[in-house]
C-alpha cells in the first residue's frame, strides 16, 4: 500500500472534486476563471461598384464537340429551363 501525506490526499481529492463540479457545469470554488476578450470583426466598406461586362457563350461555342459537351452539361443538370436556355444558344451558334 501506497502511504501519502493527509496533506497531499486533501489536495488531490480537492482537484478531484473541482474537475467533477467542472465537468458537471457547475460553479466551482477555488478554481481562477479565465475569461477571453472577443473582439468583433472590423465593418465591411464599399470599394465601389462591381463592373460587368457582357458574356455570350455563343462565343465560345466553336466546334462540334464543344456543343455536345454544353447540350450534355446542360441535361446532366436537369434544369429544363437551363435546357430551353442551352438549346436557344445552340440554334444561335450555327
Amino acid at each position: 500500500m501506497i502511504e501519502m501525506d493527509e496533506s497531499i490526499f486533501k489536495d488531490l481529492l480537492t482537484g478531484v472534486k473541482q474537475m467533477r463540479d467542472h465537468a458537471a457545469c457547475k460553479k466551482v470554488v477555488g478554481v481562477r476563471e479565465v475569461v477571453r476578450e472577443v473582439k468583433p470583426p472590423p465593418p465591411m466598406t464599399k470599394t465601389g461598384s462591381v463592373q460587368t461586362m457582357p458574356w455570350d457563350p455563343v462565343d465560345h461555342l466553336k466546334s462540334d464537340e464543344d456543343r455536345e459537351a454544353y447540350l450534355q452539361g446542360a441535361i446532366d443538370e436537369g434544369d429544363p429551363q437551363l435546357l430551353t436556355a442551352v438549346r436557344k444558344d445552340l440554334e444561335r451558334s450555327r
